[in-house]
């Protein structure tokens, strides 16, 4: 707006956070398949996005030759029935190893439902007669092979009395044949009306079959494809564990709650691994990777071809450690810690667990410029960088001070705290709290303050977050009091979902 032919500072302001959320030189993070690098940009002239690829040795080298496979803006469905609807992109699940095909999941105007349509990537087009869910619900859909495929359809749009839970969620989950109608596919699985939903997909790295019934918001029960049998096996754990995962012929659990096996009490939070052939043939004797105390919880759990690596954290501090499977039934599983930059918040994740040991690291802090890193694993070649992001203001005399408050319980809740040095200290700042305490979301973590940095803290002002209680936690990631009226926070398990 401009009053008197002068620009207003809310003007100057609005196009400079519109210029920092749409710059161009934003870090560009992709996902691995085959030689190809993967990623999903968005831009002013693209505001719903593009699918880009690029070779992967040139995207490392710093040199991408980027190549559109998918321009959701061009879609010739934007507004087909002049209703104004614009399709977002909501996934886009290539499919494994090949990744010449891809289901395209597009969302009406952002919202949490979906229709799904089959991608050819090498022809730039939609597959004609493909996989095809034209109207929009709850819908679940992934890859088994190039012509099946396990659907968990909202068939709400097309059925006066449809398959789905109180909630709307598909209760049934249908092995899909490609040429064939998906009301006609068998159904192979289900959960019960008054359950969330069901759902089921299929791990071609370990060829492994995976269902679950989710009884409520942190509560399912998983099962696996006993092929030889034809029936679906349920895997003994409690109801609530926060994750179960197998890896290398290993199974991982981490129970949400304290578990009672016999004579032995694993502790809420922790990290437990046994063979999976022994846990299915009634041994319950786990090693315990990781077990949480009252400061240090377990935050973050994947893996390379070699190695588990395991996060964990203090206080909002990152460490990492990894480990490595015994080579033999009588050995022990090794461990070392793995060095991170003091300071800051890091994260390691896997590029491809079935080709090598590689992994991209991602370092943020408040006030420091979030930079992305490729590394290996297997060896201690020094972290190759692959981008910083450009510092969006001026961070000179800033702090980031962790505190904690006393509530009224008498439980010690942290909180961060962020503005100049010297302000910190002496006459009281206009201050922004900012908190929430839900569905296992932490906002412990350090992240780059680019807008609130040069909105905010450089006209003088104070930030603080709160890391407040949500529902009762156990040891997860997140800060832990002592006492059971904890903060519940995500643990992060970075499974291979074979999805860009």
């Amino acid at each position: 707006m401009e009053m008197y032919g002068r620009t207003s500072a809310a003007d100057v302001l609005t196009k400079r956070l519109v210029e920092t959320m749409m710059a161009q030189d934003r870090i560009v993070i992709c996902s691995r398949w085959g030689n190809w690098a993967y990623n999903t940009w968005l831009d002013g002239a693209h505001p719903l996005g593009f699918v880009r690829r690029t070779p992967w040795n040139a995207w490392i080298e710093g040199n991408p030759q980027w190549e559109v496979v998918l321009e959701v803006d061009a879609l010739d469905l934007n507004n087909r029935n002049g209703d104004g609807t614009r399709w977002a992109l909501a996934d886009f699940h290539l499919i494994y190893p090949t990744a010449d095909r891809a289901l395209v999941f597009l969302s009406p105007g952002g919202s949490d439902t979906c229709i799904v349509r089959e991608f050819d990537v090498e022809a730039r087009a939609f597959v004609e007669n493909g996989f095809e869910l034209p109207d929009s619900g709850h819908h679940s859909v992934a890859w088994i092979d190039r012509d099946t495929v396990y659907v968990s359809w909202d068939d709400s749009a097309v059925n006066a009395a449809p398959a789905v839970t109180v909630s709307g969620h598909p209760r049934q989950v249908r092995r899909w044949k490609r040429g064939t109608p998906v009301a006609d596919a068998p159904v192979v699985f289900e959960c019960e009306p008054d359950d969330l939903g069901a759902s089921a997909n299929y791990d071609p790295i370990q060829a492994r079959h995976i269902a679950r019934r989710s009884t409520t918001f942190y509560e399912r029960e998983q099962f696996w494809l006993d092929e030889k049998a034809g029936e679906w096996r349920l895997y003994d754990v409690p109801r609530n564990t926060a994750a179960l995962f197998e890896w290398n012929e290993w199974l991982f659990v981490t129970p949400r709650t304290n578990w009672h096996v016999n004579e032995t009490i694993y502790r809420g939070g922790s990290l437990l691994a046994i063979r999976r052939d022994a846990f299915l043939d009634g041994d319950r004797h786990f090693t315990v990777l990781f077990t949480p105390t009252d400061e240090n919880v377990l935050s973050g759990v994947g893996y390379t071809k070699h190695w588990l690596i395991v996060s964990d954290k203090s206080e909002s501090v990152t460490r990492v450690t990894l480990w490595h499977p015994p080579d033999s039934v009588d050995d022990t599983w090794q461990s070392r810690a793995y060095p991170l930059p003091a300071g800051c918040e890091a994260s390691v994740t896997a590029v491809d667990r079935a080709r090598d040991d590689t992994v991209l690291i991602y370092v943020d802090h408040f006030l420091t410029p979030p930079a992305l890193y490729h590394a290996d694993l297997s060896s201690d070649t020094p972290w190759h960088q692959l981008g910083q992001l450009p510092a969006r203001f001026d961070s000179t005399g800033f702090v980031a001070l962790r505190r904690h408050a006393m509530a009224p319980d008498g439980v010690q809740i942290p909180y961060w705290v962020i503005g100049r040095e010297a302000d910190l200290q002496g006459t009281p700042r206009p201050c922004l709290l900012y908190g929430y305490g839900g569905f296992e979301i932490p906002l412990d973590t350090p992240a780059y303050m680019d807008t609130l940095g040069f909105s905010w803290l450089e006209p003088g002002g104070v930030y603080a977050i709160a890391s407040i209680r949500g529902e009762v936690s156990s040891g997860l990631a997140g800060i832990k009091p002592r006492n059971e009226k904890n903060v519940r926070s995500h643990l992060v398990i970075s499974l291979p979902s074979l999805r860009h």
